[in-house]
């Protein structure tokens, strides 16, 4: 029902002697008396109008009531006479006085929602309005963000069941009729549009209003990505948001991107060529005479390494066209999920990041600094970059906020000379140098000993010695087997490791690791590469070793670590696959193999692009499972019950992906 005016109609003089001396809730004793004055004081202020007065009463009861969270006060003079007052107490005491001021109005409510609000004839047109939603709890945060919906808006956040009058008009929506400040937008690229430009002024307050009628939007969602997207440009160091569904206040801070600018070297700077490693392969310095590289390190949770890759990306495959190279170290990434994580924050499950994501090769990063001059004492803020040029010389670096983003890609593409980008060199684990010692024939201390038993024992033994364990590329190997050991355990692989200066923490920090003493005299060191064949020329202090059960060597590396994928591949290359599919099928369908006896599955002779849910389940013998990367969909419970199986998929690929988040042992080949 409409309200009725209830009292009448008083002399405009009287209504402005009862205003006298009440202009805040408390002043009154009585709701009449309450609702009397308050119209008094708005004519005595000289406000007109059917729309500026609804404003002004809204405006009344937000500033001089706040939210009573005793939830004590339930009728009209809570917000009136005390101050104080729950929605019901807004909503009535608004009716109240619109109806006093002449405006048609009626109040409804939620009972799903326990909350109630005011629909109101403005100029005739009807809207919504939540005074209650308009005051948030706490004080000095009033606002108009309820005030003239339409239904579109209101049904965002709001339960409206049949209601009975039509809202279909915003023009008494008071963010668009009376905008102070905020940025309107209706969707993302407005709202983009609208920040981009405010923010070249730096200003500390933005404040965003989402009059869009999708209920999931985030205003505070959106900024973020926004602000993650042009912060290397305008130095945003961080912001606080204080929002109320889809309006939003960010206290913004700033830095000054240009207090860390790229260091330009007056002479190129000769450095140490880098061995790298990705899950595409390995990336040597040594193949990009003629090319040149633009170096990036930079942790996965780093809010300005995203910000500058995020606006370096587009400029990738320009700068692969003429001829350079763009490699991302993630530091503290030792597996391909860190890699698939940091895949998705750049570019979204599934899509290309645009880069060549490298493992964690932080000791490279420390020791370009050095050969810089950089003060190494000091802390690095990342993102980390170098600018290499085609002779293999570091001509400029950058940590921390990238002082010009356009300087920095036109320097990357002054590197360029337009010979084409070799490819990461991809290990076949068939063609691994191969040494033909066997390690049961010899004698020694305890570093011969524990191989020798591994593999008596029927063990693979992947053994590394080195001379300390603050060697980086030692401890990115632990960590790397410590977050796949039980792929490693699960194909009888075990590793040793035997240390110069061994620390007693060592084996609760790798608890998987087998740990032994390094030989003081080195004797069983030599001894070992040359029973695997080496030629003994030149030795580097960090070796590593891939032992078979019958004791042989099958693969060394000298001065650099093994891939343990190619280690674990090996293990498997011999494997018989007792079942293999037909050459012309494309689809796996739901439970096809449920409950087979299959041993060891390879799917890759065909091309595959669909394993249907519970395709495999109950498959309790299944051990290998070769998938192709055509594969792009792998329904729920594909593998239930195959508690011993292991994937063996491209890295990055659906596959390896379902792998991860199924918690199923896999293999990257």
């Amino acid at each position: 029902m409409k309200r009725k005016l209830i009292f009448g109609i008083l002399t405009v003089s009287l209504i402005v002697l009862l205003a006298v001396g009440a202009a805040c809730a408390g002043a009154y004793q009585t709701v009449e008396g309450a609702v009397v004055g308050i119209i008094g004081e708005m004519h005595a202020a000289g406000i007109t109008g059917e729309y500026n007065q609804a404003l002004w009463l809204h405006d009344w009861l937000t500033g001089h009531a706040n939210y009573d969270e005793s939830n004590y006060w339930f009728d009209p003079e809570g917000v009136l006479l005390h101050g104080a007052g729950v929605c019901q107490s807004y909503t009535d005491a608004y009716a109240l006085l619109l109806t006093a001021a002449g405006i048609e109005n009626d109040t409804m409510g939620s009972e799903s929602m326990d909350h109630s609000w005011n629909v109101v004839k403005l100029d005739g047109e009807w809207c919504y309005i939540d005074v209650t939603w308009d005051d948030p709890t706490g004080g000095g945060k009033e606002n108009h963000f309820y005030f003239g919906m339409n239904e579109a808006l209101f049904s965002r956040d709001h339960t409206l069941v049949n209601p009975p009058y039509a809202c279909t008009t915003l023009d008494n929506y008071y963010p668009l009729r009376n905008n102070e400040g905020v940025l309107l937008a209706s969707n993302k690229e407005e709202m983009i549009q609208e920040l981009n430009r405010v923010i070249p002024t730096r200003p500390t307050v933005i404040r965003l209003n989402y009059y869009g009628t999708d209920p999931t939007f985030s205003v505070v969602g959106a900024f973020v990505e926004w602000a993650e997207s042009v912060n290397y440009r305008y130095g945003i160091l961080g912001f606080n948001a204080d929002y109320h569904n889809f309006l939003a206040t960010f206290t913004m801070e700033y830095t000054d991107p240009w207090e860390k600018p790229a260091t330009v070297l007056e002479q190129p700077v000769t450095i140490d060529p880098f061995t790298m490693d990705g899950p595409s392969g390995t990336y040597r310095l040594s193949n990009y005479a003629g090319n040149g590289v633009v170096l990036v390190f930079g942790r996965e949770d780093c809010f300005n390494t995203k910000s500058f890759l995020k606006g370096f990306r587009p400029e990738a495959e320009g700068l692969a066209s003429v001829g350079v190279e763009t490699l991302v170290s993630v530091v503290n990434a030792n597996g391909v999920e860190d890699i698939l994580s940091m895949e998705a924050t750049l570019a979204g499950n599934g899509v290309n990041p645009g880069y060549n994501l490298l493992y964690d090769q932080i000791g490279v990063m420390w020791n370009y600094l050095h050969a810089v001059g950089f003060d190494t004492t000091t802390s690095v803020s990342f993102p980390c970059v170098f600018l290499i040029n085609a002779s293999g010389q570091i001509v400029s670096y950058s940590t921390g906020f990238v002082s010009n983003m356009t300087e920095t890609i036109a320097s990357a593409y002054a590197l360029g000379t337009g010979k084409p980008l070799p490819k990461p060199e991809q290990t076949n684990p068939h063609e691994i140098e191969n040494g033909s010692g066997n390690v049961s024939q010899l004698s020694g201390h305890s570093q011969i000993s524990a191989i020798k038993s591994a593999v008596a024992s029927g063990k693979y033994v992947v053994f590394l010695c080195n001379q300390a364990i603050n060697y980086n590329s030692t401890q990115s190997f632990l960590q790397s087997w410590e977050n796949k050991h039980g792929l490693y355990e699960a194909l009888g692989i075990d590793l040793i490791v035997a240390l110069k200066e061994m620390t007693a923490d060592l084996q609760n920090t790798y608890p998987h690791v087998q740990f032994v003493n390094y030989s003081d005299n080195d004797s069983d060191f030599w001894t070992l590469l040359q029973n695997a064949g080496f030629d003994g020329t030149s030795a580097s202090s960090l070796c590593n070793f891939f032992y078979a059960p019958d004791g042989h060597c099958i693969a060394y590396s000298n001065g650099s670590t093994l891939n343990l994928n190619s280690c674990a591949l090996l293990t498997v290359a011999d494997e018989n696959f007792d079942m293999v599919l037909p050459v012309e099928l494309v689809e796996i369908g739901d439970g096809a193999f449920a409950g087979s006896s299959f041993r060891n599955v390879d799917l890759t002779t065909a091309p595959l692009t669909r394993i249907g849910a519970g395709a495999f389940a109950g498959c309790t013998g299944l051990h290998l499972v070769n998938v192709p990367a055509s594969v792009m969909h792998i329904g729920d419970g594909a593998f239930n019950g195959c508690e011993n199986a292991i994937l063996i998929c491209p890295a990055t690929s659906e596959a390896c992906k379902y792998a991860i988040q199924n918690n199923i042992l896999y293999l990257n080949r």
